[in-house]
């Protein structure tokens, strides 16, 4: 009769001990796993503990979409799990405002695996936001 007894695996080795019979046996294979993965996943650790910040979410968006116009909020207090962003782009230019949303998720996409929360306040066109301007500053000297 089969039955194992116990499995533990630490680091790159695994430890099996099982009984067949009344016969026990101990297995301790041990196996390599290339530094590379190990140091891989340990920059993954540091990066999810350490968050977003503003700056790379600036950064990512500034390289992918080229903007003429952004502006990051961080309103997560500063651990980076919570951004608000307006941005203004040409690429935006006959695009539904539903695929401009998916191309500012799509520009962030490394970043959304650690923040929680992203409101798109403004994604618009730079006509778009030339008349944006334009009427906030006609409200203002109304």
């Amino acid at each position: 009769m089969f039955e194992r007894c116990a499995v533990s695996t630490n680091d790159n080795r695994i430890v099996v001990i099982f009984r067949v019979d009344s016969l026990i046996f101990f297995f301790h294979v041990l196996f390599s796993v290339s530094t590379d993965f190990k140091e891989r996943r340990k920059k993954e650790k540091q990066v999810r503990a350490m968050g977003v910040t503003k700056e790379q979410v600036e950064s990512s968006l500034n390289t992918k979409l080229n903007p003429s116009h952004i502006e990051v909020v961080d309103t997560s207090g500063g651990c980076g799990a919570s951004f608000v962003v307006e941005i203004v782009s040409a690429q935006f230019e006959g695009k539904r405002l539903l695929d401009r949303h998916r191309m500012v998720n799509a520009a962030l996409e490394e970043e959304m695996k650690q923040i929680h929360a992203l409101s798109v306040k403004k994604a618009l066109t730079p006509e778009q936001w030339k008349q944006h301007q334009e009427s906030n500053q006609s409200n203002s000297t109304a």
